[in-house]
């Protein structure tokens, strides 16, 4: 009995390990992983033309159209550190709209900074891919996760009049954040990618540079990206290619972050 199964289970390996050698690590990786109350997505890596058309003299440099590819796998969460998320590690809640399901607010760079290194200071107990850590999203993973697959100006399209349907915007947000997940998410099951509070970025704020590979840019430079407009932007700050940018010691009541879970930058 043992001589017939040991065949089968010899060719059973052999085929998983050919299996394993010829599919990229990133699509053996889990699609969602989960550490707290934090749920992270695997984002699809590979080209994409980020940035925005038709841009006018020094905007060219600085978001006009470039190519970027990403050949690292990362993740990123699905919300916005919510301020429950955000005590279960932090020893204080800095926001100012107090609701544990609402994203923190009225943090700096650095603090977001802090959040990440103490929260992998965890990884190892909860069974998460080695390797990699918790930090915040370089801008250019922070669009692809955006984007979804999309090329137009917002992951829906070009026609700015459905995004009350994904983002709390001076529109519909009576001058406040939301609570996290509430509205629709994009195609990446990601909520709030536009809209609520803006989401700081590793990048430091510098001209956009061109055909790169897992870039990070200016990373020494004190004035630091944000990405996405907040509950009091207007339809052009949530633009997937619009780039914004504070001092990384700015707070401020519509700008918080995003965790990301991937190699070092």
């Amino acid at each position: 009995m043992m001589k017939q199964r040991f065949p089968a289970i010899f060719l059973l390996s052999t085929l998983l390990l050919i299996f394993a050698l010829k599919c990229p690590a990133s699509q053996l990786l889990p699609e969602i992983i989960q550490i707290q109350n934090i749920k992270l997505k695997k984002i699809p890596i590979g080209q994409k033309v980020l940035g925005l058309p038709n841009q006018s003299g020094q905007m060219e440099d600085y978001q006009g159209l470039r190519t970027i590819k990403i050949t690292k796998a990362f993740y990123i969460g699905t919300t916005e550190i919510t301020q429950d998320a955000w005590q279960k590690i932090m020893p204080k809640n800095p926001s100012f709209f107090k609701n544990p399901k609402h994203p923190v607010e009225n943090i700096t760079w650095s603090d977001a900074q802090s959040f990440c290194k103490l929260l992998n200071r965890q990884k190892d107990s909860a069974l998460l891919p080695k390797g990699m850590i918790f930090r915040l999203p370089s801008e250019s993973e922070w669009e692809f996760a955006a984007r979804a697959d999309s090329s137009d100006l917002f992951f829906f399209g070009n026609h700015e009049s459905n995004i009350t349907t994904f983002a709390w915007i001076y529109l519909n947000s009576k001058n406040q954040t939301h609570p996290v997940a509430s509205l629709q998410p994009n195609p990446y099951g990601l909520y709030d990618i536009y809209g609520n509070v803006r989401e700081w970025c590793q990048d430091g704020y510098a001209v956009a540079k061109w055909n790169l590979t897992n870039p990070i840019i200016a990373p020494e430079k004190k004035e630091k990206v944000h990405r996405g407009g907040s509950w009091d932007s207007c339809e052009e700050c949530c633009k997937s290619g619009t780039r914004s940018s504070a001092l990384k010691n700015t707070k401020s009541k519509d700008l918080g972050f995003r965790v990301a879970f991937g190699f070092p930058l």
